[in-house]
């Protein structure tokens, strides 16, 4: 909300439920976006849609290989109808609130107001845009989760809710021009870190967008690498 509203100071208009539905170009360069609300003409496009960038990619038949896959969290009551501020004191939970990541299991979890969120990779999860919660997989979480939280162990779940992650094949955004589109821009495909690399990531994009040198090298995160076959980038996926 705070980039929104810092938007909207700034002039933007955000025109909410608006379905980007094709585009026109003229030869290789963009000259139109085609929305439910009506057509805009436009030389520039950002791909901003998250699990969606692949299909906005297609409007301009452009390959944008980001995948939708579903992950869970799920949300503790404190154990013994106590609280956790009450578990933290006897030491059953740590006393800062930050994010703690168990990198050899996915597992992780943080304070979310009175409860504990938590949650954990699915290695057998496939892609698709189905955010139905499987409660069958939460049996599976609190085995590992015990383990690093014994505390869970006489917790309840109050709730639990699904969302979906953008992924790549290299656990890396891509972030830039298309090689083949001139006037389209991606910035998609983080993997799970998307708000927490947001500021940076927008700021590096409008440098590339106006010819500003972003400071750091941009072909870890070109949209062209996956043609050439790179294989590093980001290990530690929750």
């Amino acid at each position: 909300m705070g980039f929104a509203k810092g938007a909207q100071a700034l002039g933007v208009e955000i025109v909410r439920e608006c379905e980007v539905t094709g585009a026109r170009l003229n030869g290789h360069r963009l000259t139109e976006v085609r929305t439910s609300k009506g057509d805009i003409s436009t030389s520039i496009l950002i791909n901003a849609a998250g699990p969606w960038a692949k299909s906005i990619g297609r409007l301009l038949g452009v390959d944008v290989p980001v995948e939708p896959e579903r992950r869970h969290i799920f949300i503790a009551s404190p154990p013994g109808g106590g609280s956790w501020d009450e578990a933290r004191n006897a030491g059953r939970v740590p006393k800062s609130k930050i994010l703690v990541i168990d990198f050899e299991s996915t597992f992780y979890f943080h304070r979310e107001g009175g409860g504990l969120l938590f949650g954990m990779g699915d290695p057998d999860e496939r892609p698709g845009f189905d955010i139905t919660v499987r409660w069958d997989f939460l049996p599976k979480v609190i085995e590992v989760a015990v383990k690093r939280l014994p505390a869970l162990g006489d917790a309840a779940v109050s709730h639990a809710w699904a969302g979906l992650y953008e992924m790549t094949p290299d656990h890396n955004p891509i972030i830039g021009p298309a090689p083949d589109v001139s006037g389209f821009f991606t910035i998609a495909g983080f993997s799970g870190h998307g708000f927490q690399h947001s500021p940076a990531a927008g700021r590096i994009l409008a440098d590339l967008m106006t010819g500003r040198d972003p400071g750091l090298d941009m072909s870890p995160f070109a949209a062209g690498r996956f043609a050439l076959d790179v294989r590093s980038g980001e290990l530690n996926v929750v």
